[in-house]
């Protein structure tokens, strides 16, 4: 038992020892805690116990028979349904009756006989492929059947969380908007080995990059500044090996506007000028 006065002239962060009230086994908790639980309940004295199992076993639960071997046993929680872990392990990872009984009727729908002669429930772990909808008949507890659908799965996961969307600045969009209305263009399109760039026009064969402070200056901890010119050098490679020519916009101190790009990309297309950067 603790007593609630008991606690009073003890710091918060200090322990406190008690024995359990089921095993009298001696334990201890942080007073903090402990004052919690007592404002919790409302009581001034209340039991404390040294683990989850002799708390269980002190409310006297009625026996329960084990979902697996069907045996008697004392359960220490309401939701405890197996007398031992071993039996927990044997009915989860490995097919019960009933649900063997399940699996063999769909393997007799969509395989054959032959298959189900020669499936071992205590072996193979068979379920329906999450893409194709094929059945899958190996001791892997994989989702799919193969590196394809495995991979057709994971860019679906990528889409519905909207991880990997390309995000765009006000600045590229108005700009992209403006090159569109006299060629046509794409943008962000991973067409240079993995690699996109902000505006793609296929006639001209150029790449346009909008390249804003995160470029020339390290903007926080976390941000790498190294990683970043590193990548940029290796992008314009492999525009360079497509056949493709570039132009990068340098907005270094927020200080270039849509319309002032466009005016000097429109300059260097007029003059044959590419592979460089445009200034403010």
């Amino acid at each position: 038992m603790v007593n609630v006065e008991d606690l009073k002239e003890l710091k918060s962060r200090d322990r406190f020892y008690f024995d359990c009230d089921y095993c009298g086994k001696r334990h201890s908790s942080i007073v903090h805690y402990l004052r919690q639980q007592a404002q919790k309940t409302g009581r001034k004295v209340f039991n404390k116990y040294c683990s989850k199992k002799c708390k269980g076993l002190a409310k006297t639960l009625d026996k329960k028979t084990c979902t697996y071997c069907g045996a008697e046993y004392k359960p220490w929680s309401r939701k405890q349904r197996y007398c031992s872990r071993g039996c927990s392990n044997k009915d989860r990872g490995k097919c019960s009756k009933t649900r063997r009984e399940n699996i063999r009727k769909a393997i007799r729908e969509k395989v054959g006989t032959s298959a189900f002669f020669s499936f071992d429930s205590q072996k193979l772990y068979p379920r329906i492929c999450r893409v194709c909808k094929k059945l899958i008949l190996d001791e892997k507890h994989t989702k799919t059947c193969s590196h394809r659908c495995a991979k057709t799965l994971r860019l679906k996961t990528v889409r519905k969380r909207g991880v990997g969307r390309v995000r765009r600045s006000k600045a590229e969009i108005q700009l992209f908007n403006l090159m569109s209305q006299e060629y046509d263009c794409e943008h962000n399109k991973p067409i240079f080995n993995g690699f996109d760039a902000d505006i793609i026009i296929h006639d001209l064969k150029l790449a346009i990059e909008w390249n804003g402070p995160w470029h020339y200056k390290k903007m926080m901890a976390s941000h790498s500044f190294r990683a970043v010119k590193v990548k940029d050098q290796k992008k314009v490679k492999e525009i360079l090996k497509r056949g493709y020519r570039f132009l990068v916009v340098k907005d270094f101190e927020n200080d270039m506007t849509p319309e002032l790009a466009h005016k000097r990309i429109q300059e260097s297309i007029r003059d044959n000028s590419f592979n460089k950067t445009i200034f403010t």
